[in-house]
């Protein structure tokens, strides 16, 4: 597999909510630009606290799909 482009973004929001819905909204675009779900990964610190908002919100820019997997 060849990596062409390769990303890193950092996003402080006024809350976890707010950077939950920035990362999912951002990925939702890129989806409708042509990229796949596998094309990316999110990093998460304390996810056992942030895990159901994670999900929710994943989930209502994914049209109420589960797209979420726990690696």
């Amino acid at each position: 597999m060849i990596v062409e482009e390769e990303v890193v973004k950092i996003y402080s929001g006024s809350d976890v909510k707010d950077e939950i819905e920035f990362v999912a909204r951002d990925i939702r675009n890129k989806i409708l630009q042509g990229k796949n779900f596998s094309d990316f990964g999110v990093a998460v610190y304390n996810l056992d606290s942030n895990l159901n908002k994670i999900k929710e919100i994943f989930e209502k820019y994914a049209n109420g799909k589960s797209i979420i997997e726990i690696a």
